[in-house]
């Protein structure tokens, strides 16, 4: 698929006490593998991490935040500036249920705005959701502004949303003890 995807797995993992979710096993394989196979089909995978040398050796191209410590708009920025296609897929690390057609329903959209923004039974998943490089300017305007939110990203843009039923399938697991109840299941 000649467009691009990019994991985010710049966070700060405090709430995980310190553990990177990319790395947490789920049926013998990690979060990150797990979705690397989700997004297989994309022709550009992208790594937005801040410790590059735990990623090193997984073969994709890293790229690190350009401005540090503003959360997942940094890597969202950084990120559609690297790429080489218009529009862009992002999904956090934290989602290892996203599978391969959920994806697909994501990316045959066709998106005329700046950003497809995924919503799940009426909740928007601003970090599973496309964006083209159009976004770029407004994201310049709000990190000068020093507004990192996403929710005003979305406010800024242009943007369509793509409504979705399966819940299951956009749980992220931010804590330790949502992991540990995981693993119990």
């Amino acid at each position: 698929m000649k467009k691009s995807a990019v994991i985010l797995s710049g966070g700060k993992n405090s709430r995980m006490n310190k553990k990177t979710k990319a790395f947490l096993k789920l049926q013998d394989k990690s979060f990150l593998e797990l979705e690397l196979d989700a997004i297989k089909i994309f022709d550009e995978i992208i790594i937005s991490c801040n410790q590059r040398e735990l990623y090193k050796d997984l073969g994709y191209k890293l790229v690190e935040d350009e401005i540090k410590d503003i959360g997942p708009l940094g890597g969202i920025y950084t990120s559609l500036k690297e790429t080489k296609y218009e529009e862009v897929l992002f999904i956090p690390s934290d989602m290892p249920f996203l599978d391969e057609e959920f994806i697909k329903k994501i990316y045959e959209s066709k998106i005329n705005k700046d950003a497809l923004i995924v919503r799940v039974n009426g909740n928007i998943e601003p970090l599973c959701s496309v964006y083209k490089k159009s976004s770029i300017e407004k994201i310049e305007k709000m990190i000068k502004e020093k507004n990192y939110k996403l929710k005003d990203l979305i406010n800024n843009l242009r943007v369509e949303y793509l409504d979705l039923k399966e819940t299951k399938k956009t749980r992220n697991i931010n804590t330790l003890e949502e992991y540990e109840n995981l693993l119990r299941k």
